[in-house]
């Protein structure tokens, strides 16, 4: 049984991990796990993904492994953060549309303070993703 916890509670216990489930309507389901027990060699950022029978496996933003199909990749670590500011500021001084649409924005802050709902209240909580009326 998961114990309820303030959100400030995770960075003031360095051990502290939990999970989200995601269900959306087409039945795929995506889990987000925040770990904070591992080993210190182990890669800090990991994403998985499992479709169609294949799977890739993400870490650190550096290495994509693919299984089933593709090419594995190997690079430098790029997390976007450069090109999301030189676009914001090519968005900014020369006008044209936005690189994130208004209603991913609102989803995913949706999102996060659900999920911060969840962990304050104990238990899951529904979040609303449809479009608000700013959107159209």
């Amino acid at each position: 049984m998961s114990k309820a916890i303030d959100w400030l509670d995770r960075f003031l216990y360095p051990g502290f991990s939990d999970h989200w489930d995601d269900w959306h309507t087409d039945g795929s389901l995506a889990t987000i796990q925040y770990v904070a027990e591992g080993h210190k060699d182990l890669p800090k950022e990991r994403c998985e993904v499992f479709a169609d029978g294949k799977s890739a496996v993400m870490d650190d933003f550096r290495t994509t492994e693919f299984y089933g199909g593709g090419k594995n990749v190997r690079g430098k670590q790029a997390k976007g953060f450069a090109e999301e500011l030189h676009t914001f500021l090519n968005v900014c001084r020369n006008g044209g549309a936005w690189p994130i649409s208004w209603q991913s924005l609102v989803c995913t802050h949706r999102v996060c303070f659900g999920s911060l709902r969840s962990l304050h209240v104990g238990k899951m909580v529904n979040i609303d993703v449809a479009p608000t009326e700013m959107e159209g």
